[in-house]
């Protein structure tokens, strides 16, 4: 999921084989925002392009959450296994316009 992300990116970005946009608005919902912190971890923003990127009801790490929902093991399973999808680092990291909306 992450791959393609980043895939979906890079062509909205591509002014010559793709979409060349000049403004783009990503959204993650739950795991969804999993997903996006993870692609854009490593994406390089174009200086050229507007961004906002938006989570919703999405978690701080993938492993917090399952040890918190099922079991301490099971989260660091998540972790070690390479699983683990960060979207506190990558909020953090982000070089661009986020919302985050979340319900407590």
């Amino acid at each position: 999921m992450v791959k393609a992300y980043r895939a979906m990116l890079l062509f909205l970005e591509d002014k010559n084989e793709g979409l060349g946009a000049d403004l783009i608005i990503g959204y993650g919902h739950s795991l969804g925002g999993g997903v996006q912190a993870e692609a854009l971890l490593s994406h390089t923003l174009k200086s050229d392009i507007q961004y906002l990127f938006i989570k919703s009801r999405t978690f701080a790490t993938l492993s917090g959450l399952v040890s918190d929902i099922m079991h301490p093991i099971l989260g660091f399973l998540v972790n070690f296994s390479g699983w683990n999808m960060d979207c506190y680092t990558s909020s953090k990291q982000l070089q661009a316009p986020e919302i985050i909306l979340q319900t407590s």
